[in-house]
């Protein structure tokens, strides 16, 4: 029989407000559950250098808000993107880089599961559990 998690970390990043109601509405509930869930709320972009930060947020605002078409495109582009091409590698040695304070966040917590309502937490952490060998359950 598996053992239900007890201590859930949510990962969100505030650019938009979507994502951050998603992980609280998880955190509000876990907090009444019965079985005594324990959530803890991250925001991604608060581990990650303030450079990322901007670039990664503000962009998206911008984006979303003056060109949505565009946005729609690049969305879709980069989500049909060959993960062997150069411009995914750099990409995700970028974000590697960028998040290894949140990596030790995580680690930190230790938590039983993770709840990503964004897919950069959970595409990093595809990557690095997988990497470390860790036996945490990631849902998006």
């Amino acid at each position: 029989m598996v053992k239900p998690p007890k201590n859930i970390l949510l990962l969100s990043i505030s650019a938009g407000a979507g994502h951050t109601r998603a992980a609280e509405a998880v955190r509000a509930f876990a907090a009444i559950h019965p079985t005594g869930i324990e959530a803890t709320h991250l925001d991604v972009m608060d581990f990650v250098p303030p450079t990322f930060r901007k670039i990664y947020t503000d962009f998206y605002l911008a984006l979303v808000s003056s060109q949505p078409a565009l946005w729609s495109y690049l969305y879709q582009r980069t989500d049909e993107a060959d993960p062997a091409a150069l411009s995914q590698k750099l990409r995700r040695a970028v974000e590697r880089l960028n998040c290894r304070a949140l990596l030790a966040e995580i680690a930190r917590c230790r938590p039983d599961a993770i709840i990503c309502t964004h897919f950069l937490p959970a595409e990093i952490l595809s990557r690095e559990i997988r990497k470390a060998r860790l036996d945490i359950p990631v849902w998006v």
